[in-house]
């Protein structure tokens, strides 16, 4: 398997996830130019996108979507209980739209594992993706990681983990007091600490490379972010950072 974050933040997010013949994306909040520039720069062809795969509605996630599915006649597979939020996009490929709820399907090579995460959106998820005894998951965008949630992602080989905030930095920030509660609150974003704690969970399952994702530029740093997980997991996987202007590399998972 293949992954790469595309862009990650609240102006656009995107990863990529390839496994055998099959591309896919996670979510596209970038333009119809800036995606393919991405892709192009990590040496992957738009024109090769089998589908991409949608964990909410809001608009850093899925601003490029129509037009990237019209333009290379991919697939979108939506959440059954959030298609109705997605209706004023979804209109332009009816066609293309595909259903699914919380159980595990196929997708080609991929076997999909979608699962609920609390944010305040209709119905967001995040995946799990299986391969070839691989696991990759994408998880950012949950105010909170539940036991059922942890028992999802156990044994991914890597996965892209939201590290949206420095605690200390977004109640001093300069946000009114109440996108601060909503940013910490159930239904918000992971901080640094919540991300440390999930991570350190995980590399006791066969995690391998965490790439911390969805940082605040406000109210995070990549040094804040990574030194913070890095003081719960050590030496134990591999720790990258990803961001807003560019693609990480490619991970050969």
């Amino acid at each position: 398997m293949e992954l790469c974050s595309l862009a990650s933040g609240s102006k656009g997010n995107a990863y990529y996830i390839s496994a055998q013949n099959t591309e896919i994306l996670v979510d596209n909040g970038l333009s119809i130019a800036d995606i393919e520039k991405r892709l192009i720069a990590v040496g992957k062809d738009p024109k090769n996108i089998k589908a991409i795969f949608l964990t909410h509605e809001h608009r850093d996630h899925i601003a490029g979507v129509a037009a990237f599915c019209n333009k290379y006649n991919s697939l979108l597979f939506v959440h059954k209980r959030a298609l109705g939020a997605v209706s004023f996009m979804t209109q332009k490929i009816a066609n293309k739209i595909r259903t699914f709820d919380t159980a595990d399907f196929y997708f080609e090579s991929l076997t999909v594992s979608p699962f609920e995460t609390s944010h305040d959106a209709a119905y967001p998820v995040a995946f799990s993706f299986y391969s070839l005894g691989k696991k990759v998951t994408i998880l950012t965008d949950t105010g909170e990681v539940t036991p059922e949630m942890i028992a999802a992602i156990e044994g991914s080989t890597a996965i892209v983990l939201e590290a949206n905030h420095d605690t200390r930095m977004l109640l001093l920030g300069d946000y009114p007091a109440k996108l601060k509660r909503r940013i910490k609150g159930r239904e918000g974003h992971l901080s640094n600490e919540d991300a440390a704690e999930v991570a350190k969970t995980l590399v006791h399952t066969g995690t391998k490379i965490v790439i911390l994702g969805h940082l605040s530029e406000k109210n995070n740093f990549p040094e804040i972010a990574k030194a913070c997980v890095y003081d719960s997991v050590g030496d134990l996987c591999e720790l990258y950072v990803a961001n807003q202007q560019e693609p990480t590399k490619i991970f050969n998972i």
